[in-house]
């Protein structure tokens, strides 16, 4: 029995920003695991969200424009916050499909995202999605919630 990964597959960092150094690397600042906790009460806005994509694909599939989604809780599926095309046919394809022997190779579409300023109405989930065709594939989510922070008093 042989497992890999699946024909279409994503991951998705949330993380306060993006940074992209001279020599190519990305350096992700202060990424969130599981759950983002913002001091405060909602509504509130936070200066910066920086959201890390890797889309992962069978290196055969149709190349088509996708369409990267990311809804804000109080969202309507049918309309995300924020919606941008990543035109995949003028990529430059780093890999000869034809050439290929490993089972487990996908080609991945990999893009960064910085939304400023970023406005939550609500607890909930701030949700990533890539649509394709009819196809939308859920990469990724984080849970955000409120908490009034409270300073202990002084003393002397």
């Amino acid at each position: 029995m042989e497992f890999g990964p699946s024909e279409v597959y994503g991951n998705v960092t949330f993380c306060d920003d993006i940074r992209i150094e001279l020599d190519g690397r990305v350096s992700l600042i202060g990424c969130f695991v599981g759950e983002i906790i913002f001091p405060g009460q909602f509504p509130l806005t936070v200066p910066k969200l920086g959201i890390n994509i890797q889309f992962f694909e069978l290196p055969e599939s149709e190349k088509k424009n996708l369409f990267l989604e990311v809804l804000f809780p109080g969202d309507s599926d049918l309309q995300p916050s924020f919606v941008s095309q990543i035109d995949v046919a003028n990529l430059t394809d780093k890999t000869n499909a034809s050439n290929l022997t490993d089972q487990d190779t996908r080609r991945c579409v990999s893009f960064n995202l910085v939304l400023s300023p970023v406005n939550i109405r609500q607890e909930g989930y701030i949700r990533a999605r890539v649509k394709k065709g009819q196809n939308i594939y859920r990469i990724g989510r984080v849970r955000v919630s409120a908490q009034a922070f409270i300073l202990p008093p002084i003393s002397n």
